[in-house]
């Protein structure tokens, strides 16, 4: 089953990367959290929001009606705020990662634009960290799961906005004091230019009418 769901995504993924549909740029908001597990005390603790920024270089390869591939790489600020429970000392966790995110996205078009929801894994490399604590793992293994909309304004400008859950598979610190684990939501908006200004655009695809005999 494992070979066969390699092989599929192989084959779906090499389709697709034929076909690159648009290019664009993001930006937003990110309201990370980080839950803490005190070994020692045998007690697990979720953490206060910390508000950063993200940006990230979007591609969106495919050409199906329905579904395309989104290939992100991103800077995102990620954190929290709180009490270590040990010391008993105020902290802000400061971590910002590069990720790439390779995500499948499901889409309903109409004239005016499309809703979609989107899924897939996020690689994150720690960019740099600060304040308290340290010793974060430089990988960190998560996903994103969400929903988002496109603004058909033309055939080759499409504005859109989306909202995203990025929730860690992995732990971004486990020693023998605590173990961290973390996530986070994410508010953006980004504007991405269909590749090829003489193909047919998202706009003109309802246009078409059937022909008419007299």
């Amino acid at each position: 089953m494992k070979k066969l769901f390699v092989l599929l995504f192989s084959f779906v993924s090499i389709t697709c990367l034929a076909q690159l549909k648009y290019i664009g740029l993001t930006g937003g908001a990110t309201f990370a959290n980080q839950k803490w597990n005190f070994k020692t005390l045998d007690v697990t603790q979720r953490m206060n929001y910390k508000i950063g920024g993200n940006g990230s270089l979007y591609t969106e390869w495919g050409d199906h009606e329905a579904f395309t591939w989104i290939f992100e790489g991103q800077y995102n600020q990620k954190g929290a705020k709180g009490t270590d429970l040990i010391s008993g000392n105020n902290f802000i966790s400061k971590t910002n990662y590069l990720s790439l995110n390779v995500l499948l996205k499901l889409r309903a078009d109409f004239y005016t634009g499309a809703p979609y929801i989107v899924a897939g894994p996020r690689i994150e490399y720690l960019f740099s960290q600060g304040g308290a604590p340290v010793g974060f793992s430089p990988l960190n293994i998560s996903a994103s799961l969400g929903a988002g909309y496109d603004f058909y304004i033309s055939n080759f400008i499409v504005p859109f906005v989306e909202g995203i859950y990025n929730p860690s598979f992995t732990r971004m610190i486990n020693n023998d004091t605590y173990a961290v684990k973390g996530k986070a939501w994410e508010i953006k908006a980004g504007i991405k230019f269909r590749r090829g200004a003489g193909k047919r655009g998202p706009r003109n695809r309802h246009n078409d009418c059937p022909p008419v005999y007299l």
